[in-house]
């Protein structure tokens, strides 16, 4: 399947969710979208969003200030 990439630093809360959410909307489902954020509530707020709209964290790693996460749609 395919992978998108997504640069989403300097964006926050709830810039990088809606970011994401208006991005899936036109992927076939199966894709891998990796994310780079630095938002201090991103983990969270990806989390609560996968949750409500069914989607799959695969990896939410944070390295110095950058988040970095992998969702499969």
């Amino acid at each position: 399947m395919a992978e998108e990439e997504m640069d989403l630093r300097g964006l926050k809360c709830p810039q990088p969710i809606l970011k994401i959410h208006a991005r899936v909307t036109k992927l076939p489902p199966g894709t891998t979208i990796k994310v780079m954020a630095d938002c201090p509530t991103f983990e969270r707020d990806l989390k609560i969003w996968a949750a409500k709209t069914g989607k799959t964290i695969l990896e939410c790693v944070k390295t110095g200030n950058i988040w970095r996460a992998r969702i499969r749609i």
